[in-house]
Formats: C-alpha cells, sequence, structure tokens
C-alpha cells in the first residue's frame, strides 16, 4: 500500500509540472507579462487550496487577490495603459 503522504507528493508534483509547463506555453505564445500574472494568480489559488486540505491556516480569497495583485500590476504596467 502506498502512504497518503506519497501520492499528496506525486499529486503535487503532477501539478507543478503542468504549472511549468503552462507558464512556458503562455510566455513564448503571449509573452512574459502575462505569464506573471497567470501564475501569481495561479500561485495565490494553489496556497490557498494547500491550506485548505492541510487545514493549515485559514484560506481566504483575499490572500489569492493579493498573490496575484504584483503579477497584474506588473502586466498592466507593462502594457503601458498606466
Amino acid at each position: 500500500m502506498i502512504a497518503t503522504d506519497k501520492i499528496f507528493h506525486f499529486v503535487i508534483g503532477v501539478g507543478t509540472c503542468a504549472y511549468a509547463l503552462l507558464i512556458v506555453w503562455i510566455t513564448h505564445r503571449y509573452g512574459f507579462p502575462l505569464a506573471a500574472a497567470v501564475a501569481t494568480t495561479l500561485m495565490g489559488i494553489g496556497i490557498e487550496l494547500y491550506q485548505r486540505v492541510r487545514k493549515e491556516g485559514a484560506p481566504d480569497p483575499r490572500d489569492a487577490i493579493a498573490t496575484a495583485v504584483p503579477g497584474w500590476v506588473y502586466y498592466i504596467v507593462s502594457l503601458g495603459t498606466w
């Protein structure tokens, strides 16, 4: 029998690989600013989901937004629409 912890680590590894490939694809197709915005958004959501699964801290959508804001600010500034 495989320990639950090992399965959890495997799932995190698969998710991390998919995340990395997505960010590389976005960077290649749309440029780094949008990739940074998507990366920070997904990271914010991921951290909150991780907290929920591990029952650590209190998952809060505002924390995910706070994590995403720097990437989106960078994206907006890079468009020259600031």
